[in-house]
Formats: C-alpha cells, sequence, structure tokens
C-alpha cells in the first residue's frame, strides 16, 4: 500500500489517529474512505454497516480523503438518522453508504450530514507511519 493511499482500509488505524489528535470518537465508527461510484461516475465516501445497528446508537463517521490526507469527522447522536435513509440504501443486510464527496449528502435520499457539523482532522506522513498498520 502506497503512502497516497494511506488508511484506505483501516478503520482502527483511522480511529487511533483521530483520538491521538484529541477527537472524541462516540459510538458505532462508520469508517469509508474516497472511492469512485461505478454507477454515477462520481465520487463517493463508501462504507457498508450492519443495519441492525443503524438506528439504535449514536455514531461517529471517518470519511478518509487520502488525496487531502485529512479525515472528516461527523459525529451523529443516537435517533438523527432516518428509517427513510436506511430503506433507500438496505443491501444484503447492510446499510449501504454513498456520501457525496463534495456536499456530504447521501447520494440516494439527500440526507445531509453537514446539519451536524464536520471536523477537518489533517494527518502526516508521520501519522501514517505511526498508524497504519
Amino acid at each position: 500500500m502506497t503512502k497516497k493511499r494511506s488508511f484506505l482500509n483501516n478503520k482502527t488505524g483511522a480511529t487511533n489517529c483521530c483520538i491521538s489528535k484529541g477527537i472524541e470518537i462516540k459510538g458505532q465508527v462508520c469508517f469509508a474512505s474516497l472511492k469512485q461510484n461505478l454507477y454515477r461516475e462520481k465520487p463517493v465516501y463508501w462504507a457498508d454497516n450492519d443495519d441492525k445497528t443503524f438506528l439504535d446508537r449514536d455514531w461517529t463517521f471517518i470519511l478518509n480523503n487520502y488525496e487531502k490526507k485529512c479525515f472528516y469527522v461527523i459525529f451523529i447522536p443516537k435517533g438523527k438518522l432516518t428509517p427513510d435513509l436506511k430503506r433507500a440504501n438496505r443491501n444484503k443486510g447492510l446499510f449501504d453508504w454513498n456520501i457525496k464527496v463534495a456536499f456530504y449528502k447521501d447520494v440516494d435520499t439527500d440526507f445531509d450530514f453537514n446539519q451536524f457539523g464536520i471536523l477537518t482532522v489533517p494527518y502526516s506522513d508521520d501519522d501514517i507511519q505511526t498508524f497504519d498498520k
């Protein structure tokens, strides 16, 4: 794995890096890296999560933009995600997130993550060496 794509599939490393920078991680972590949505030819943050945990907990989203070397962290309290969002994306027992990169909205429902505030957490080459294991 090259340095450019560090943390690409490393939820634990990304979480630990954010914690080391003083970011409080609450509830279930949804980690997603920048990807290409092949159906719409647009870059998105895409991740699957077990739908049994969808509505009944707090969430911390950690979105990795490896091109800019930063995480975007979004805390969503329990009860703020909607059942409509779940139905729009349900796939094989998993909840399928497709979050538009420039707008932080779900592709299928336009659910707006901006309403919760987005914290930008830059990371360095030293962070990559320390946390990308």
